[in-house]
C-alpha cells in the first residue's frame, strides 16, 4: 500500500497551527560559549563475506601400548644399572678412603653394594608395574575368597553345634 503524500502551503500550515506566525529565538543568560570539535574520519565496516573452508578435521592419536615382561625388563636394566653402579661406585670410593679397606675388600664392597642396591630397586619396579599390580590384585582376591571360607566354616560350626 503506497500512500500518496499532500504537498501543504505554509498558509495553510498556519491555518491549521502548526506554524507559528512570528518567529521568537530564544534569548541566552549567558553568552554563547564556542567548542572546538575535532574532526575524526569516518570509518568505514567492511561487509562480512560468507566464508567456507573444506578443511579435515585435526587428527586426533591414540597411543596403544604394547609392551612384554622382556621389554620392560631391559628397560629396567637401562635405566637403574648406570645409576646403581655410580652408587656402588661412590659407596666403595669413600670406603677406601675413609675406612682404608684394601683392594679385595673394596671389590666385595662393590658388588655386594651393587648387588643389593639392584635387588631393592627391582623389587620396588617389580611391584609398580603391569605384573606387579595383577600380582597384588590375585593375592587380594584370594585374601578375600580365603576370608569368606573362613566365615562360613565358622557359620556352619555354630550352626551344627561344632566349636
Amino acid at each position: 500500500m503506497e500512500t500518496q503524500l499532500k504537498t501543504i502551503s505554509v498558509e495553510e500550515q498556519r491555518a491549521m497551527g502548526i506554524r507559528r506566525t512570528r518567529y521568537t529565538p530564544a534569548v541566552p543568560d549567558q553568552p554563547a560559549q564556542t567548542t572546538a570539535l575535532a574532526r575524526v574520519p569516518r570509518s568505514e565496516v567492511m561487509p562480512q563475506t560468507p566464508v567456507h573452508f573444506e578443511v579435515t578435521p585435526t587428527a586426533t592419536s591414540h597411543i596403544d601400548m604394547r609392551t612384554s615382561a622382556q621389554d620392560r625388563a631391559i628397560g629396567f636394566l637401562i635405566a637403574s644399572m648406570p645409576r646403581t653402579f655410580a652408587f656402588s661406585l661412590a659407596v666403595t670410593l669413600a670406603s677406601i678412603v675413609l675406612g682404608g679397606v684394601t683392594l679385595a675388600a673394596s671389590l666385595v664392597i662393590l658388588f655386594g653394594t651393587f648387588s643389593i642396591v639392584e635387588l631393592a630397586s627391582y623389587i620396588y619396579t617389580l611391584t609398580v608395574s603391569a605384573e606387579g599390580t595383577a600380582h597384588y590384585e590375585a593375592r587380594q582376591k584370594w585374601s578375600v575368597i580365603r576370608r569368606e571360607q573362613a566365615e562360613r566354616w565358622r557359620h556352619y560350626n555354630r550352626l551344627t553345634g561344632g566349636e
